[in-house]
């Protein structure tokens, strides 16, 4: 979307306006995406790191575990959230 005026000849608390509103539409149009991929799903989040210096680095790591090893899958700083959505089970 194409602005049609120039926006930097608003005031200042205008064009602070229009970003308020193009982060918030941003975040709706992601909160969109992620209910399509989930709404026949169950699912929950795993947040990151909470209080500065709770973890060393301030990141959490996480592994999956096997047999003979464990592996990394990812890693979680302050302010990340990993969603987790379970795949359909026909028989429980």
């Amino acid at each position: 979307m194409k602005p049609k005026c120039d926006e930097t000849k608003l005031p200042k608390w205008a064009q602070k306006r229009l970003a308020d509103l193009r982060l918030r539409i941003q975040r709706l149009e992601r909160l969109r995406e992620a209910h399509a991929v989930l709404k026949d799903r169950e699912w929950f989040v795993i947040n990151g790191p909470v209080d500065p210096g709770e973890f060393p680095n301030d990141i959490i790591r996480l592994f999956v575990l096997s047999q003979n090893s464990a592996h990394a899958v990812c890693s979680l700083g302050q302010g990340d959230t990993l969603l987790v959505g379970r795949a359909e089970r026909r028989n429980r």
